[in-house]
């Protein structure tokens, strides 16, 4: 009869547990960024087709709720909302709340002179304006505040502005501008707020690469939408 193999037994931990170094770490997150990015493509590609008609309205949604949405069924407004935000965000708390009230009120100045004079349709000048701004991001280099608040005082002012709602009348199209306000500001705050919150560095450098991702991202719409204008 063979006899049985000794078996040792430790109880050193370490010996058989293995925390995850910076290696894994940054290579987790490059593959979430990957596929983020991969998702943010589709999504973009998605809404591509409908770029002739994305002022259109969702029949029987109701104003308000078709204000609120408009922002995010434009690709030009989402890149800006979300960059704008990650940017905002790469400050510290003093540049939220110095960015956070010029844009609210240049995004309520922007829809009203929509609603009152005339619409300026600015697609094109706000997927230009993307590119440095994602830029901006990937670079991670914090603006005085005075030069931020004027940043985010021209981006609420264009959003606004590119925000016609002309399928709408009475008291639905106001009700649609304040949706647009709500979903707009709402949504740049949360995204600023969450990247103020990713503090680590490894955190940060997905922040960087998001920025660059956006950016390439509003070049891409931009080509596309100049060849299909």
């Amino acid at each position: 009869m063979t006899a049985d193999l000794p078996i040792r037994y430790t109880s050193n931990w370490s010996q058989h547990t293995r925390l995850p170094d910076k290696d894994l770490l940054n290579t987790a997150l490059l593959q979430n960024t990957v596929s983020l990015s991969r998702l943010l493509l589709f999504c973009i590609a998605l809404m591509m087709p409908g770029l002739a008609v994305a002022h259109s309205v969702i029949p029987d949604a109701g104003g308000f709720v078709n204000g609120l949405i408009h922002p995010y069924v434009l690709p030009q407004q989402v890149i800006m909302i979300a960059l704008l935000g990650m940017f905002v965000g790469q400050h510290d708390a003093d540049g939220i709340k110095w960015a956070v009230p010029p844009f609210g009120l240049a995004l309520i100045l922007g829809l009203f002179i929509t609603s009152h004079w005339f619409w300026a349709p600015l697609q094109f000048v706000i997927l230009v304006v993307c590119i440095p701004l994602g830029l901006a991001v990937a670079i991670a280099r914090p603006l005085p505040l005075l030069w931020l608040s004027l940043l985010v005082a021209c981006a609420g002012m264009m959003l606004g502005m590119d925000s016609p709602q002309q399928q709408l009348f009475g008291r639905e199209r106001y009700m649609a501008f304040s949706g647009t306000l709500v979903g707009a500001f709402f949504g740049m705050v949360y995204i600023a707020a969450m990247t103020e919150m990713l503090a680590r560095p490894w955190m940060k450098r997905g922040i960087r690469i998001l920025g660059s991702l956006g950016a390439a991202i509003a070049l891409m719409v931009l080509a596309r939408a100049v060849v299909y204008r």
